[in-house]
């Protein structure tokens, strides 16, 4: 069907979330509210190089959690070939900035 072994979609899916973790939310991350989109355009081979793209696409505070804010994040895994393997949008809860200080 793929002309070879490919990694599963959530396997990749696992492997973004690690990426984002480790290096964009780190200990101001407090959750996620959910994904609105999920796809995988394009098969992840053996050998296949992947970066990690995120885009800020909205943010706003919580109403009802002041110290709260709601951040939308667009996100593609990419291969070598500049092929998207993944994309989703998402929601994340970040820990806001004590303005008092």
């Amino acid at each position: 069907m793929y002309g070879g072994l490919i990694a599963s979609g959530w396997h990749t899916g696992s492997l973004m979330m690690r990426l984002t973790a480790e290096g964009f939310l780190g200990e101001h991350s407090l959750g996620a509210a959910g994904l609105s989109e999920l796809s995988w355009p394009a098969p992840v081979r053996v050998g296949d190089v992947l970066t990690l793209q995120v885009e800020i696409m909205a943010m706003r505070e919580s109403g009802s959690k002041p110290h709260i804010g709601f951040v939308e994040l667009a996100f593609e895994m990419i291969n070598q070939n500049d092929e998207v393997a993944l994309r989703t949008v998402g929601t994340m809860l970040i820990a806001k900035k004590d303005s008092s200080n």
